[in-house]
Order: structure tokens, then C-alpha cells, then sequence
């Protein structure tokens, strides 16, 4: 709460988990407002979202949820966040 009410420009990526797998498709990520139906996501995708986030205007002060929908195939190699 404190970001968004200090006036500066934000993107805010919360991400559900993580796994050593990268998707390499892009439609295999989902962007929401909360968790629901989403698993973990390869680290390269989180960090492929955050540079789309800050050339994006559209994602100019919002907060999201980034996962995979829950049933596409993933890692072995889940972790917990």
C-alpha cells in the first residue's frame, strides 16, 4: 500500500511458485487478479513478464498474479514459495 500511495510508477508480479521448466509458450501463462487454478512457473517466464511489465503501459501501476493454469503440464521440479 505504501508504493501505490507514493506516486511512483509500479508493476507489482506476484508469482505462485516456481519450477525449473520453462514453458517457451507464451499462451501457457496466465496474468489474473488473484490464485485461483494457478501453479508455479519457470523463472526465465517470470522474468520474460517483468521486462513485458515495464515496456507495457498497460500494466502501469497494477498488481498480478502470474502462474500457469492448473492441468498444463509442469516441472517435477516444483517448489514452494
Amino acid at each position: 500500500e505504501i508504493l501505490k500511495q507514493s506516486g511512483l510508477s509500479y508493476s507489482i508480479v506476484r508469482v505462485c511458485g516456481f519450477n525449473e521448466s520453462p514453458s517457451g509458450e507464451a499462451s501457457t501463462i496466465d496474468l489474473q487478479s488473484s490464485t485461483n487454478d494457478l501453479s508455479a512457473v519457470s523463472r526465465d517466464d517470470v522474468a520474460r513478464v517483468c521486462v513485458s511489465a515495464l515496456l507495457d503501459p498497460n500494466a502501469l501501476n497494477k498488481s498480478f498474479y502470474m502462474g500457469k493454469k492448473k492441468g498444463q503440464k509442469s516441472s517435477s521440479k516444483d517448489e514452494d514459495m
